[in-house]
């Protein structure tokens, strides 16, 4: 889908997200010729909304985590700016209802299939997180099929529950990467 007036930044951000989503293999939907909205896997059923908007100078990228924390408000909001200081291109962002989001802007020259990658990858960094009215609770599994980001995922596991007992990590040593 195009738009008849789109500048070219604009027609090669937007190829470059088509192109990404093609070779994703994700579900995706475009309501209009600059918005593409993308469902992330998750666990459970559970699954993460991504919304691509190509701006006239940046490409907007939006993501719900969580609804308004019932309790703990103080902690939650902590936890999030304490971590806005680690994500790349993203960081929390708590709308007017006290929803929590993931909120990012690229320059439309920076937008390209490998930083998309890049962008989604720090999206779905973040579903670990079962539950912000309890930011310190228990997170018993994580089974990621990349290993790039491994080191960071230790980190904030760690950061996560810093007084909790040992952390192991099975690998495969036929396939370091499952």
């Amino acid at each position: 889908m195009t738009d008849a007036g789109e500048a070219p930044e604009q027609k090669a951000a937007r190829l470059a997200i088509e192109q990404w989503l093609a070779e994703s293999g994700l579900e995706w939907d475009q309501p209009d010729a600059r918005t593409f909205v993308v469902v992330l896997p998750g666990v459970q059923k559970l699954k993460t909304t991504a919304s691509l908007s190509v701006g006239d100078h940046a490409l907007t990228v939006n993501a719900f985590v969580a609804r308004h924390p019932d309790e703990n408000t103080d902690a939650v909001h902590r936890w999030l700016l304490e971590r806005n200081r680690r994500t790349y291109a993203v960081a929390f962002a708590i709308d007017h209802l006290g929803d929590i989001y993931l909120a990012g802007r690229l320059p439309l020259a920076a937008v390209t299939p490998d930083e998309l990658d890049r962008v989604m990858e720090e999206l779905a960094n973040y579903r670990m997180v079962t539950s912000f009215n309890k930011p310190g609770g228990n997170i018993t599994g994580v089974s990621i099929l990349s290993h790039e980001l491994d080191a960071k995922r230790l980190e904030l596991m760690i950061d996560l529950a810093p007084r909790s007992g040992p952390l192991g990590v099975l690998i495969n040593p036929r396939s370091p990467t499952t």
